[in-house]
Order: C-alpha cells, then sequence, then structure tokens
C-alpha cells in the first residue's frame, strides 16, 4: 500500500478542469479548480503548516460559497 496520492487523484479531490484558451492560432490548455492544489495551498495565506483555525474558517467560507452557488473555479495563479 502507498500513501501518497497519485496526481489524477489530487486532481479529482481538488476538482480541476483543464480548460482549453486559444491564443492566437493554437489551443493552449490551463487549469482551473474549485480547490486549490496542495503545491498551490501551502503557498496560500492561511497554511502554517498544519491544519489551523484560520484554515477550517477559510475552508467553511469557501465550501459556502460552492454551495449558494457564488463560487467559480480558479486557476492556479488566481489561488491567494
Amino acid at each position: 500500500w502507498d500513501d501518497i496520492l497519485t496526481d489524477d487523484e489530487v486532481d479529482l479531490i481538488c476538482g480541476v478542469y483543464y480548460v482549453a484558451v486559444e491564443d492566437g492560432r493554437r489551443k493552449q490548455w490551463t487549469t482551473m479548480s474549485w480547490w486549490p492544489r496542495p503545491n498551490v495551498f501551502d503557498k496560500c495565506g492561511p497554511w502554517t503548516g498544519y491544519w489551523n483555525t484560520s484554515c477550517e474558517l477559510w475552508f467553511q467560507r469557501r465550501l459556502d460559497s460552492i454551495r449558494c452557488g457564488k463560487a467559480r473555479p480558479f486557476k492556479p495563479a488566481e489561488w491567494k
């Protein structure tokens, strides 16, 4: 058994979408997600190396926003 998630498993948990973006004559791909991937979340505001009260408050606000239809998926650079 392995305790490490694959990239596909992380993408599934975070609700990652691969979105085509037109750039002139060629099509490029970017990702958008409902939740930040771990490498992005590690650099976000509430993360201090462990799950704390600030992380829980952030999570609950984001979840409420998703549930009431006010949230949208973000690109990696939009997670702050």
